[in-house]
């Protein structure tokens, strides 16, 4: 892409070669994948790791990697390839579930209207009453929208912008943004997991809920989709991140104290050392990052 655009005198940011890289990959090649390697080969430093917001593609800045850390990559031997059909798979099945949780935040929004609307005797014997309230503050206010018909969907995957751009409309007016990343994993537990099927047949879903909230894939009628597993994967994987940057943050305030307190920055320094150590965040990833490994092959790239 960049040889492409330096032949044709392009002036581009790293951010826009980013997302003609995907584009081509989504509309050209047929891969349905995110936007995050593109965005980490044009925008990457080394001794960093830059922080991603892919709603759609939003660059937060870098995190710089503390000396004392090393990262290390393993080959599992599995291949990976975005543009098969069972990644395709896993991305329809994150996009159901968006759309399954969206649907459900709304019938959440209709009950706490009406317990809000009931005596305060009453709303305390609603005993959903209260994880109803906690939830819809973070779903803002949720419209009720009309899903894109098959033939917009058609036309979206055919390569109309048009089409593609009434898709991204109809999903930008869901709930949490139309993301499953603004989820918390306390909130998906609460309100939505218990509500998500396992597997889902894709007429099954089509005749129900009518076409999915994805621009570059379709649901094959005959196909029996992975529902919760892929749906969970952006909700914790966002979770983990976020906890795992305040971690490197944290770790990297602790190594500038410590070495200030060894170059003979005395009892200041070594107070200020025990103040960094006890203000680490105490987070339980575990649970997480097994419910993300659960999920398998990054199902949640668009949806998260």
């Amino acid at each position: 892409m960049t040889a492409l655009a330096a032949a044709h005198d392009c002036k581009l940011s790293s951010r826009e070669l980013a997302l003609l890289c995907q584009k081509a990959e989504n509309l050209v090649v047929g891969a349905p994948c995110g936007v995050m390697d593109q965005l980490t080969s044009s925008l990457g430093d080394a001794g960093q790791l830059l922080a991603l917001l892919c709603q759609p593609a939003e660059v937060q800045g870098s995190t710089p990697i503390p000396p004392q850390l090393r990262f290390w990559g393993i080959d599992s031997g599995i291949r990976h390839s975005n543009g098969g059909s069972d990644y395709s798979s896993v991305r329809v099945g994150t996009f159901m579930g968006l759309k399954l949780i969206n649907e459900a935040a709304q019938r959440l929004q209709r009950t706490s209207s009406s317990v809000h609307d009931s005596s305060s005797s009453s709303s305390s014997s609603h005993p959903g009453g209260s994880s109803v309230a906690a939830v819809l503050p973070a779903a803002g206010s949720l419209r009720r929208t009309a899903a894109p018909t098959k033939e917009q969907q058609g036309a979206g995957l055919g390569g109309s912008s048009s089409g593609r751009a009434s898709i991204d409309r109809a999903r930008s007016m869901c709930a949490f943004g139309g993301y499953l990343a603004n989820i918390s994993p306390s909130q998906y537990r609460e309100a939505f997991e218990g509500q998500l099927p396992s597997h889902m047949q894709g007429s099954e879903f089509l005749d129900v809920h009518g076409a999915h909230l994805d621009s570059v894939t379709s649901i094959e009628p005959s196909f029996n989709y992975a529902l919760r597993e892929p749906t969970s994967h952006p909700i914790h994987e966002n979770f983990r991140v976020n906890s795992f940057r305040a971690l490197l943050a944290a770790a990297e305030a602790l190594g500038d104290a410590a070495t200030v307190a060894v170059d003979g920055g005395g009892g200041e320094a070594a107070q200020r050392k025990c103040q960094l150590e006890s203000s680490i965040p105490r987070v339980e990833v575990l649970n997480c990052a097994a419910a993300a490994a659960a999920a398998g092959r990054g199902g949640g790239c668009g949806a998260a």
